[in-house]
């Protein structure tokens, strides 16, 4: 699949630098064959990834269960809002897991950042779990005590934090993706460069 489509990107640039930019028989193949090998680098093969994961010490099947693993404690965190009166509180519990479920898509589409997310699914998302079901569990209990109402109200205040950290992680693994993209395209101008292209 992978080799189909850097043969249409090459293809694609190939017919754009001969047709549209009226650039000289050979440029055009050179840049096509530039764009079909930056495809190439761009995305790794499977086995590649593999042998990227092993040398972290995990393989595609931690990958697939810590993915797994984080939707069911996604999915428990939002069986636990819908059992909470404030919809202000819901709101921020929704808001949360929409960007855990963003940070799960980016594993699922680069599982090399694993490593990065690691504390996200060990520790964040199970702190987060408990501290919701502990306030769910506090606040069906009917009692307006002024402790109580001062450990919800907390709890109620972390949870912009909680929403914040996430974030910070999530931009933490697009900034990642952002270095290796970076890191490949120098690579593919470095390898023109040297081929004389």
């Amino acid at each position: 699949m992978k080799e189909i489509l850097a043969g249409i990107i090459g293809g694609i640039t190939f017919i754009i630098f001969l047709i549209l930019l009226k650039i000289n028989f050979i440029w055009a193949i050179c840049t096509g064959v530039g764009g079909y090998l930056g495809t190439i680098l761009l995305f790794p093969t499977k086995k590649s990834l593999e042998v990227e994961l092993n040398l972290q010490g995990v393989s595609m099947e931690d990958v697939q269960r810590i993915i797994s693993e984080g939707n069911q404690k996604i999915k428990t965190i939002r069986s636990y809002s819908i059992k909470i009166n404030n919809s202000n509180v819901r709101k921020k519990i929704e808001e949360i897991c929409s960007v855990a479920d963003k940070i799960i898509e980016d594993l699922r589409v680069d599982p090399k950042d694993v490593k990065a997310a690691r504390k996200f699914f060990t520790y964040y998302l199970d702190a987060t779990t408990r501290i919701i079901q502990r306030y769910v569990e506090l606040s069906g209990h009917g009692l307006n005590s002024a402790e109580l109402i001062k450990a919800l109200q907390k709890v109620e205040d972390l949870l912009d934090t909680i929403k914040q950290t996430f974030e910070s992680q999530l931009e933490k693994l697009l900034e990642d993706d952002l270095f290796d993209l970076e890191a490949e395209l120098k690579l593919l101008e470095n390898t023109i460069k040297s081929e004389g292209l």
